[in-house]
């Protein structure tokens, strides 16, 4: 579903800071895999590359078999809106929209029937979660545990092939982190995605098919997993 090939990254500045060195990564379809490392090792900067939000210095980005490589912006933005589901730390979810409206924005500026079929999702996803009761309250009237939800089901809702989460667990208590962590797996073994999971937590990475850490800017397998 998703390859990437040797990608390095620098940060250009008064001294320029290499996060990335030669990253070779693949997952395939249902593939989970999860990428661990300390704060500043290059997670996010990782995940953003592999969802099209931001360009390599060097190296090659494929998703479903098409490189991103010359890409214009509207392209990009394309392949982020038809192929790629995005969760992060924060929820992101617009405080003067309800659970709704939030779910159904990536769809808009799609066709009235894809949009109809994005509508009958959520409403599939918002009961697969237990929120179907919340779908018209306003993400204050939510708990930390249910704005998430709710950003994984945004998430999904266009029916993506690759699923991008970045410490998705990571502003909850270990309560609503497990809870959340079986439903991200079970969602996306559901759903038959790629995933790829930055995450500090050793628990979530033990629920990913496997598990890689980034070290000094590369990519190394975790040997029997964490």
């Amino acid at each position: 579903m998703i390859r990437a090939t040797g990608i390095s990254h620098i940060y250009q500045g008064p001294e320029n800071v290499e996060v990335l060195r030669g990253v070779d990564l693949e997952v395939g379809a249902g593939d989970s895999v999860a990428v661990m490392g300390p704060s500043g090792s290059g997670k996010s900067t990782l995940l953003a590359i592999l969802g099209a939000l931001d360009r390599p210095t060097s190296g090659v980005v494929e998703v479903g078999g098409k490189s991103l490589a010359g890409l214009s912006a509207e392209a990009l933005a394309e392949v982020r809106r038809e192929q790629i589901g995005f969760v992060f730390q924060d929820h992101f979810l617009l405080p003067q929209c309800t659970l709704w409206e939030n779910i159904l924005l990536p769809s808009l500026g799609r066709s009235k029937e894809r949009r109809g079929d994005a509508q009958v999702r959520a409403k599939e996803l918002l009961a697969r979660v237990e929120l179907e009761d919340r779908a018209h309250h306003f993400p204050a009237e939510l708990s930390a545990g249910q704005r998430q939800r709710a950003a994984i089901i945004r998430a999904l809702v266009n029916r993506p092939s690759l699923l991008l989460a970045d410490e998705p667990t990571g502003a909850l208590d270990r309560r609503q982190s497990e809870r959340l962590a079986d439903l991200l797996v079970a969602l996306q073994k559901a759903e038959g995605i790629a995933m790829v999971v930055a995450t500090h937590s050793e628990d979530l990475a033990r629920r990913m098919g496997r598990t890689v850490a980034l070290v000094d800017g590369r990519l190394l397998a975790v040997e029997g997993g964490v």
